[in-house]
């Protein structure tokens, strides 16, 4: 099991076993399933429980991501058994952010932070890209979109190095407007302040 329980992140160890890995995204359908990416899932569920305690944030997270106080069993159990909406993929990262807004804001943070990461490694490790200046600090940067944008890039570029390997894509996804728009709010609010409890 892997979850989230007020601060306490479970991580099913299990699934560092890349077989059992494989099987269980192929089993939920998914794109990409890493233990990093649950890491990073799962702590944006903590961090979105203290962020809410900040009106502004709430009332910002409501207006674009969702309302989290809808009933979240109900809301899995039809994702589980409808499946996602059928313009999903124009407004989500994945198919599993549009079951509720708390999994919209983990999917968007976990995304962020993989984004990030790419742009950073790529930088630490020497290398260069006319999409990324000499230099750059992807934890640094205060433009949520030039951020995104170039990641993105990088991950396309990353993809078709993967594919030449016959292996799969580092970064398997597109981001539509709407979700860019989500992890452009993510960023705005990992950067800010911490909140006063």
């Amino acid at each position: 099991i892997m979850g989230h329980a007020d601060g306490l992140v479970t991580i099913n160890l299990a699934e560092a076993d890349p077989a059992e890995r494989v099987k269980r995204r192929e089993d939920l359908g998914e794109a990409f399933r890493t233990l990093q990416g649950h890491f990073r899932h799962e702590l944006a569920h903590f961090l979105q429980m203290r962020l809410v305690q900040t009106p502004e944030f709430a009332d910002g997270f409501r207006a674009l991501i969702g309302d989290e106080r809808e009933d979240y069993g109900a809301a899995l159990e039809r994702h589980y058994a409808e499946g996602p909406p059928a313009d999903w993929q124009s407004r989500f990262v994945s198919e599993y952010a549009s079951c509720h807004a708390h999994e919209d804001w983990a999917e968007s943070t976990a995304h962020l932070l993989h984004l990030t990461d790419i742009a950073d490694s790529f930088e630490a490790a020497g290398l260069c890209s006319p999409d990324l200046p000499p230099g750059y600090d992807a934890y640094a940067e205060t433009d949520a979109a030039a951020l995104i944008e170039r990641a993105c890039a990088l991950g396309l570029a990353l993809n078709h190095v993967n594919r030449a390997m016959g292996q799969p894509d580092l970064y398997p996804f597109v981001l539509p407007e709407p979700a860019r728009e989500k992890l452009a709010f993510v960023h705005r609010w990992l950067r800010a302040p911490a909140p006063v409890p």
